[in-house]
């Protein structure tokens, strides 16, 4: 099964679901209630005075600190990685129409060989769609795009990350600029359309590897950020979730189940916001 993405579609449904995900998720409320939480044992006094150092006041003061600024941080390089995506897809989306109209041009040369037209053909066929054959990731691209179906963060990893590499693009790009060198050197290659001339084609080929590149640098960014993120939440011992709960958990053993210290923090919820399938090892808690 083989799919044709439109990358500025997918783009902007991903764009909208990861929205979406972050909304309902609300790593903000997690940060909320961490607040929430650091008040009441601030109003607890000289009672909150526990042995383990990881649950002191001091050290839920830093990781509070720790959450803001990690999470921030996502969101900011995010939002970048979104920019340098659509800036890059949308110098890509030109491609086809290019391709097209350069090889239809060079067809109508005076002088030009069905031999030269075939070999120039052939040049642009490498990389000129990308072509994805997992089925799953068919299914994901496919509710991506129409909204047909919810999509599991685990399918939005797989195409964000997967669907239109860097090796793709290159491809699409070499074998842009192969046909494209190809027709401009030949002596039959003449032109009056602006847009087909070699310096207008050469110029516009010239932005696309920095394009791809900058958009590379934005993923990997992203998944750096996200992964520091991660890790100061939901750290199987050293994450917030786990020092949080293990604050409760003192709470609720020196001032008592039903004490109104426990009543105040045991609802407080602090959930593990990673999808199960995108969890690593030290973020299983």
């Amino acid at each position: 099964m083989v799919v044709i993405l439109n990358s500025l579609k997918v783009n902007a449904a991903i764009a909208a679901i990861v929205k979406k995900e972050r909304k309902s998720y609300s790593f903000a409320g997690f940060i909320g209630n961490g607040s929430k939480l650091t008040a009441e044992i601030i109003s607890m006094g000289i009672g909150y005075n526990p042995a383990n150092a990881n649950i002191s006041l001091v050290n839920i003061n830093l990781i509070q600190t720790s959450l803001v600024n990690t999470d921030n941080k996502e969101v900011t390089v995010a939002d970048l990685e979104k920019s340098f995506l659509l800036a890059r897809n949308s110098a890509y989306k030109e491609m086809p129409t290019k391709r097209t109209g350069l090889l239809n041009v060079f067809k109508s040369c005076k002088d030009v060989t069905p031999e030269q037209i075939l070999i120039a053909t052939n040049k642009g066929k490498k990389g000129s769609g990308t072509r994805i054959k997992s089925i799953k990731t068919v299914a994901a691209i496919a509710a991506l795009v129409d909204g047909s179906a919810d999509v599991t963060g685990s399918e939005i990893n797989i195409v964000r990350r997967n669907s239109v590499s860097f090796q793709e693009f290159g491809e699409q790009t070499g074998s842009f600029f192969d046909m494209m060198t190809y027709i401009t050197t030949q002596d039959c290659y003449d032109t009056n359309e602006d847009e087909y001339t070699k310096e207008a084609l050469t110029a516009y080929y010239e932005t696309l590897g920095p394009l791809n590149l900058e958009a590379e640098k934005a993923i990997s960014a992203t998944n750096n950020a996200r992964k520091l993120r991660n890790e100061a939440f939901f750290n199987n011992t050293t994450g917030a979730r786990f020092i949080y709960t293990q604050a409760k958990k003192y709470i609720a053993g020196k001032f008592g189940f039903k004490s109104a210290e426990n009543q105040k923090v045991r609802k407080l919820p602090f959930p593990n916001l990673i999808p199960k399938k995108l969890r690593t090892p030290t973020t299983t808690y």
